[in-house]
């Protein structure tokens, strides 16, 4: 749907725009009436098949809620990246992301399981509504767009249907898999565990799904223009790999250092027990940062059978993962088991890449990837427990930051960074 967008947009061909736009909202508001009603049949059966026990199939008919609710959401979304609003695509993510935090937490501490599943639906519809509000006040004065259902042009229909289905199978997937082991913490270690694991996963969407958005937003629309050229593609998602590394590496490591700072301010003091289970959602998040770069190819591309399958990977080896580990560790196979998964994924990931795209990590990657993975690694050791927060500590991880920085990056791109701070204190 982006790549259709942008390319309309560039031609300035505003109107069909709008019929991309008017296609995929009312296709997906027919679509998702015909899941719910179809779900909501067999919603007994799946039930006993999903979760184990048929009188959960309330759960199942939220959920398929959620995902019509959901696919709306990413029409708005999708469409304001196709019009290269880079800042508000940003500003969108945030702010949904806030939103998930906010109604997540206390759901899941006063209702538990059926907090967790009633989020979900929640969320869901909040953010689309302020998805659809936010993209009438920007897209309406730059191609008149006019946000109402209208005609199903077959013409984008086609198109937008394996979009809709790879975006629908994708959030179905992580949404059933984080379902599963959220009644698993909950049904095992009570309510009080769910909560810690939601700051967790939480806080790391919050702020790290800003970055994969914005390296996402820098690299499709570009890989969109150069179709054909092997060896610009190639460029590009290596400067997309270096770049999610070098903005995330140093942005985890500051939410590792203070956790001790920001996990009473956004929550409260009786959430710091979530200290470990953040160091190794972060470690996933890092992981799976890895392959942003590579995957920007992925829609322009149209793979959407690659991208349902690897979402299905994920969320069946998380699972398994999660299985194994959860008798001996506990809550803390929930991050754990994250963060292995997105590690087992990269491998994977490149090679599939490296087969249709001719893709190759460069040597200054590879080298970026171990040094970082090094830092973040030692972060973890040194600041795992509340005890770690030492002067000691602070100096000895900002010195191997600084080292880090110095030694990935080049004279112009050093000069350039402190050009933008120096700009940014004089404003």
């Amino acid at each position: 749907m982006t790549k259709y967008i942008a390319e309309y947009h560039g031609k300035t061909e505003y109107k069909k725009v709008n019929g991309v736009y008017k296609t995929a909202f009312s296709g997906f508001a027919l679509s998702g009436i015909v899941l719910i009603i179809a779900v909501s049949s067999v919603s007994n059966h799946l039930a006993k098949i999903l979760l184990g026990n048929s009188d959960y199939y309330v759960f199942i008919i939220v959920i398929s809620i959620s995902v019509a609710l959901q696919s709306q959401y990413q029409v708005a979304k999708r469409t304001l990246q196709g019009l290269l609003k880079i800042k508000e695509t940003v500003i969108l993510s945030l702010i949904s992301s806030l939103i998930g935090v906010s109604v997540a937490l206390p759901l899941i501490i006063l209702f538990g399981l059926e907090g967790a599943v009633y989020s979900f639906a929640i969320i869901a519809g909040l953010a689309f509504v302020v998805a659809h509000f936010y993209l009438k006040r920007i897209a309406a004065t730059i191609v008149g767009l006019k946000l109402s259902l209208g005609k199903i042009e077959s013409v984008h229909a086609k198109n937008l249907i394996k979009f809709g289905g790879a975006n629908s199978s994708v959030f179905l997937s992580n949404m059933l898999s984080l379902l599963a082991i959220r009644s698993i913490i909950i049904n095992k270690l009570g309510p009080e565990a769910n909560g810690l694991y939601q700051v967790a996963i939480g806080v790391a969407t919050t702020y790290l799904n800003i970055i994969a958005t914005s390296i996402w937003q820098y690299g499709m629309p570009k890989v969109a223009t150069i179709l054909g050229d092997v060896k610009a593609i190639q460029l590009l998602q290596n400067q997309a790999l270096r770049l999610s590394m070098l903005v995330l590496v140093p942005l985890i490591i500051v939410l590792l250092t203070t956790r001790e700072i920001w996990i009473p301010l956004l929550f409260s003091s009786e959430f710091l027990g979530a200290y470990t289970l953040v160091s190794w959602q972060l470690l996933g998040e890092f992981f799976r940062a890895v392959k942003w770069g590579p995957n920007i190819v992925n829609q322009p591309y149209e793979r959407y059978r690659f991208i349902i399958l690897q979402s299905i990977a994920n969320a069946i080896i998380n699972l398994v993962v999660f299985f194994i580990l959860f008798e001996p560790y506990g809550l803390i196979a929930a991050p754990l088991s994250y963060a292995i998964t997105h590690g087992i994924m990269i491998p994977i990931v490149l090679s599939v890449h490296s087969y249709y795209d001719k893709f190759q990590v460069t040597k200054e990657n590879s080298i970026l990837f171990l040094s970082s993975l090094i830092l973040v690694g030692l972060s973890m050791f040194i600041f795992y427990g509340i005890e770690g927060g030492t002067t000691v500590n602070y100096l000895l991880i900002l010195s191997l930051v600084v080292v880090w920085l110095y030694a990935n990056t080049n004279k112009k791109e050093r000069l350039a960074v402190i050009n933008l701070i120096s700009k940014k204190i004089k404003k």
